[in-house]
């Protein structure tokens, strides 16, 4: 795994999920050609407060893939990105864009060509790459 994934995940409150992930990025890099670039955990509060993980994002130079159910499940949706993006909206909740709390949360929904679409969740930290992954890989490939 590499380092700034590592980084990315150190910020992150996981425990035992390590192992999955790097299975899951083994898995993808065997899919693509292309080298994966950047990665997100798709995450939520459940009622108790509590992290639930739905989804991971990875990122490569013209895909994007997302690792449904990671967790439990090999279910991987691959879709070209690189300038076909027709639509993006940012909903931040207690979320200035660049100071997360406790409460923060963000919610990022895009729309590629051909109406396939695509949501990014993350509460308080996670709100950061969140917010890194809209301006580095959705507002700059917006058709």
């Amino acid at each position: 795994m590499l380092k700034k994934f590592e980084d990315y995940l150190g910020t992150l409150p996981l425990t035992q999920v390590m192992d999955r992930i790097n299975e899951v990025l083994k898995l993808n890099s065997k899919i693509t050609n292309d080298d994966i670039l950047d990665i997100f955990i798709c995450e939520f509060k459940n009622d108790e407060g509590a992290r639930t993980h739905t989804s991971l994002w990875l990122f490569t130079k013209k895909h994007c893939i997302e690792c449904k159910d990671f967790l439990t499940t090999n279910n991987f949706d691959l879709t070209p990105y690189a300038g076909r993006i027709t639509y993006c909206s940012i909903k931040p909740i207690e979320f200035n864009l660049d100071k997360p709390t406790k409460k923060s949360s963000v919610k990022i929904h895009f729309k590629f060509e051909g109406g396939v679409s695509g949501i990014l969740i993350a509460t308080e930290n996670n709100c950061l790459k969140a917010f890194e992954i809209y301006k580095k890989y959705i507002v700059t490939n917006l058709k």
